[in-house]
């Protein structure tokens, strides 16, 4: 990971999406399969945490949460929205992916948490890397929750090909891309649930699978979907009735959960 593009766009981040109409309603979707998982007060470690939206929000249900991101400036502007309140919680921690096992001490949690597709950042063996590193940090029965971008994303396919662009509307199909950031582009894996069911399958099981964004537009549709409030909640009730697993892949993003397996990584 780049993390010089993610620190010139954290200043834009949260006007370009987390309060745009399409980031709004996405992440609605988001929190909506989240809640189950957060009845008992657990201890959360949140990766790509970005501005901090999400970090702030679990907080508030009483979880205890750690957020940590590559970007020192993702991280300063999350730190100065906890501030004006007093709170240390949630606490936030410069950290990337594969050095989080050196930068979380002697802590364990019960939910690791990573929103809005910071995960396909990483390659597949970087990935791997990853999930034995998850495994050491989570509790016994403990959770990820995890929100990939997807492989086969309808809007993108359907939306490119209607503007002639073609190659542009099958870009994440192989796979690996480039995708912006601000003003820069950053390498990108874009991985179907299967795949990362078997990336994930030496310390986890599979728990669900839901589409984000099956029929609301990605964000770089929010110049359009901005606009047409009326039609951005149609589209919001018809994801909420067409929330299948067998869809996920066709959404912008999904959520993917899993369970740590009680039998050593290996």
């Amino acid at each position: 990971m780049q993390p010089t593009a993610f620190d010139q766009y954290a200043a834009d981040y949260d006007a370009e999406f987390t309060h745009s109409a399409v980031g709004t309603v996405q992440r609605r979707q988001v929190w909506k399969a989240l809640m189950p998982y957060l009845s008992r007060s657990p201890e959360i470690l949140e990766v790509n945490c970005g501005t901090g939206e999400d970090a702030i929000r679990l907080a508030r249900t009483g979880a205890t949460v750690l957020a940590t991101d590559i970007s020192a400036e993702m991280i300063r502007i999350a730190g100065a929205k906890r501030t004006p309140s007093g709170a240390i919680n949630p606490d936030f921690l410069q950290a990337g992916f594969l050095d989080l096992t050196n930068r979380v001490k002697g802590r364990s949690f019960d939910l690791i948490f990573s929103n809005f597709g910071g995960l396909n950042c990483l390659s597949p063996e970087e990935t791997r890397t990853a999930v034995a590193c998850f495994y050491q940090l989570l509790n016994p029965g403990g959770r990820l929750f995890l929100v990939y971008m997807s492989r086969h994303c309808l809007w993108e396919s359907l939306y490119f090909r209607w503007k002639g662009q073609r190659q542009v509307a099958v870009r994440r199909h192989a796979g690996f891309a480039e995708a912006r950031i601000g003003r820069e582009k950053i390498g990108t894996w874009y991985y179907t649930p299967g795949e990362l069911k078997a990336l994930y399958q030496s310390g986890f099981m599979l728990l669900d699978l839901r589409p984000v964004g099956l029929c609301v537009p990605p964000s770089y549709l929010e110049g359009w979907a901005g606009k047409r409030t009326r039609w951005l909640k149609i589209m919001e009730k018809a994801d909420r009735l067409l929330n299948f697993s067998a869809l996920a892949d066709y959404a912008d993003h999904f959520v993917i959960t899993f369970e740590k397996k009680p039998e050593n990584i290996g």
